[in-house]
Order: structure tokens, then sequence, then C-alpha cells
């Protein structure tokens, strides 16, 4: 008997040789990122409207599409290079595709254990395991996200919960290094430009925490009501982590919700050295994490820890819904689409599952501790450079510099030139009004050699100017 073909369906032969088409190309991919610059030039102006060209009514073979993404990517930043040290990398691991392929050929929906409960133990794996690692209570869970920006929003909204249904007078605790996300999900959850209060910081940017009691303290007498301090556990740009145990201790005298940003830092927690920097972490009501940061996975891929699941169904409960009476489970398994906005979300843990599985924890907390032993080694490197400014050993593996007596126009051409001699990348950010030049040590590629080339090449763009200035430690 003939298997019946619907209209979008493929014939096992057709199918078989797209899927070959589509491996030779990755294949050839992979091979070529060993000798890809670190940045692609812009595109060629007829390419761009070859690109932005819309669907046809007939389709296209696969061969001439294959060729049109190619030329896509050669352009822009190469994210699957290890000369890469700008941003903050993302790894692009090759078997957390694998993952994704799988999860979204197969086409499984978690966020109802009943509709698919295999693959909801499998995401609940992951959830558990990372709620280990953290040393979180019996009554935590870790969701899922697109990314830290959603998984922020979630826990503020779960936060604000304290607030009742008047929230004008919150307020939340933070520095000026923060992530950008925290103030878009205030304003996305109805709080007032106000209810953001700025902490300041101490001379290697962290958290000053005597000063963010007193404001505290001061907001209390004039009647607003402090509900969340956000603590960051490796800032974007001077990649420090805030003192989490002051900052713990602070939250339950004040009785605020302990948020941690460990977007970027988090993941070193899995290394000895992470756990020292991040000591306190575990004191945290909400933890944000990114995979597709710490743990070298593509992009779109977050986690909210919560200390207290229950904190999250008070406000996303959805499996109640009378449409899905019918779908309730007997099995110990959790309905994701409770703990957060998504009714509909994909089989994202298994892009993280795969990965861990097949190469074992182990060679992540590796390659984790050898990022960290080479932002020391860039650290040292930059420390012999005259005219250098540097902060401080690094927390974690993002090294800040800076060039004494620079201006920022010099600074900024500093940054395009390493970019346009196309060995390595690096990029800049701002601390207390100061525009700084910083490396970010996290791609799953990076090398020592990486490491010195970056080196060396400060040093001679530095050189050819005559800075002629001993290395300075902020």
């Amino acid at each position: 008997m003939t298997k019946r073909l619907f209209p979008l369906d493929m014939d096992e032969d057709t199918l078989a040789a797209l899927n070959d088409s589509i491996d030779r190309f990755v294949r050839q991919f992979h091979r070529s990122t060993a000798t890809a610059p670190p940045r692609w030039p812009e595109p060629a102006a007829e390419d761009l409207a070859a690109l932005l060209k819309p669907p046809t009514e007939d389709g296209r073979a696969p061969d001439e599409l294959l060729a049109h993404i190619a030329t896509a990517l050669r352009s822009g930043i190469e994210w699957s290079s290890g000369s890469i040290m700008c941003f903050v990398p993302g790894g692009g691991l090759p078997t957390a595709a694998l993952g994704t392929y799988l999860a979204t050929a197969t086409n499984r929906y978690v966020g109802l254990a009943m509709l698919s409960p295999g693959a909801v133990a499998i995401e609940h794996s992951i959830s558990n395991w990372l709620c280990r690692e953290f040393s979180m209570p019996s009554s935590a869970i870790a969701t899922a996200t697109t990314g830290a920006s959603m998984a922020t929003l979630h826990a503020l909204v779960a936060a604000r919960q304290s607030l009742g249904g008047d929230f004008d007078d919150g307020v939340v605790y933070t520095t000026g290094q923060a992530h950008p996300c925290l103030r878009k999900a205030a304003f996305i959850a109805g709080l007032p430009s106000r209810a953001l209060a700025e902490v300041p910081m101490t001379d290697t940017g962290q958290m000053d925490t005597d000063a963010a009691g007193r404001m505290i303290h001061r907001h209390r007498e004039e009647g607003r009501r402090p509900f969340m301090i956000a603590a960051t556990a490796g800032t974007t740009g001077m990649g420090a982590v805030d003192p989490l145990g002051e900052i713990a201790d602070l939250a339950d005298e004040f009785g605020l919700w302990f948020h941690v940003d460990a977007a970027y830092g988090g993941f070193f927690h899995l290394t000895e050295t992470g756990r020292r920097e991040l000591a306190g972490i575990e004191r945290a009501d909400s933890i944000v994490l990114d995979p597709h940061k710490g743990l070298f996975l593509p992009p779109g891929y977050g986690y909210l820890i919560t200390a207290d699941a229950s904190r999250l169904t008070e406000v996303f409960s959805a499996s109640q819904a009378p449409v899905l009476a019918d779908l309730a489970t007997n099995l110990d398994l959790p309905d994701y689409c409770d703990f957060g906005l998504e009714l509909t979300r994909d089989w994202r843990g298994l892009r993280l599952w795969l990965p861990l599985h097949l190469h074992g924890v182990s060679v992540f907390r590796a390659v984790l501790d050898h990022h960290l032993q080479l932002a020391q080694r860039l650290y040292d490197r930059l420390a012999e450079i005259d005219g250098m400014v540097l902060w401080g050993r690094p927390a974690l593996s993002i090294v800040p510099f800076n060039v004494r007596g620079w201006s920022e126009a010099e600074l900024a051409g500093l940054v395009d030139r390493i970019a346009a001699e196309g060995r390595v990348l690096v990029s800049t950010s701002r601390f207390k009004g100061q525009l700084i030049l910083r490396a970010c040590i996290l791609h799953f590629r990076t090398t020592a050699e990486d490491v010195d080339r970056l080196a060396e090449t400060l040093q001679r763009f530095i050189s050819s100017t005559g800075a002629g200035r001993s290395a300075l430690r902020q």
C-alpha cells in the first residue's frame, strides 16, 4: 500500500536527499571555522538584495537556497570562531544544534505533561540538575525560557506580587552595571521609572552594600515599599561579581526578594573557583542563567531558577483553564505552562540535555575552568604593557582594560584597528561614565594562542602611538 503524501510532505528519498545536502553544508561550515575570520565584511548590495527577496509561489531548489544561506553567513561576526572576545561570545555547540533538530523534527509540546510525559521528563531532569548544582531547596524549579530577558521578567513579576495590586511605590535596587533587561522588565511589569533605584558601586564595579542598606532604610522612611534587590554575578561590562552573601543578608534583613542575574557568569559555579566567587548565590529567590553563554549553546535559550516554585504558579498558572481540564495527569511531572508566560512552548530542554549526556558534565567544568585560567593569563600579559589600565584580577572571564591618557575617540579607534586587522575582536563598555575596553573569554574554541594574539596586537598598536607609561591598576 502506497503511503499517502500530503501537500507539505516529502517522499522518503526526497527528504533523505535534502537531509544529505544540509548535512554536507553544516559539515563544510564547521570545517571552515578554523580559518574563518572573526568578522566578515558587510554584504555587497546585490547579495543583500537577493537575501531580501520574498518567497516564490512555486518554491526553489535546495541548492539555490543553501547558496543564499552561505551568502548570509559571510557577513557580520563569526560567532563560531574562538578569536572573538567581544560582547559575550555565543559558542554554537554543534551537539546542541542536533538536540534542537531532534526536538523540532519530532514535534513534541512540553507545556503540559499529559501531552508529552516522556519529553517533559527529559525537560524536568535538566531542571532538577540545575537546582541541585546551585544548591537550591526542594521547593525550587528551573524553567527554560528564550533567554535571560524573559527569565528576568518572570522573576520581577513574581516578586512584584508582594506589593498587591498597587505597586507605584515599589522599589527595586540594582547597580549601573545591571543588564538593561531589568529596566525593560520593570517597564513591561508596569513599574514607574522611579522604581529602579541605582545603588553606588565600588571602584571595581561591585554593589556597595552599605550604600544599599542606607537607601532601603531611607525609602522605607519615605513611605515607599522596597521589594527586590537585584545582584549581578558577572556584569557584562566589567565582569564584576556583586557581594552575593552580603546582599542576601540585606534581603533577609529587609524582607526583599533576592534576585541574581547570572546570565553571563552563573555557569562558572560548576567550577571550584566559580563556586568561591559566587558564594551566596544559593540563597537567592531567583537566578537567571543563559546556557547560550556559559554552556556555549546557540542563542535563544535561558533559564530561571526560582527557590519557591509556588511563587511562579501564583502568577502564571494556566493548566486549570476549562479547555485544559481533561489534560490532568497523575504522573509526578510539572506542567511547565504554569511557571511562565508561555502556554505553547517547544522541547527546549533537549538542546541542553543532549550535549550534557553526550559529552559529560566534567567536560563543561573543564572548559569553564580553562576560560578562567585564560582570563588570568590575559590579565598578566596586559599588565606588562606600558600605559595599560587594569581593574584588578578578573573574578570570572571578562578582563576590562583601558589605555592611560587616551581619549574616547582614540580608544574607539583602537577597537576598530584591532577589528580591521582581522585576527581577534574585543568590544567596549562604560564604567562610571568612562569608556572602557573589555575582552570576554567564553567560547569553547578560544585558546591560549588567541589570548596571546590579543595581547601582542594591543602591545603593537599602543607602542606605535608612543603611550610610554607604566601599567596602572585601578
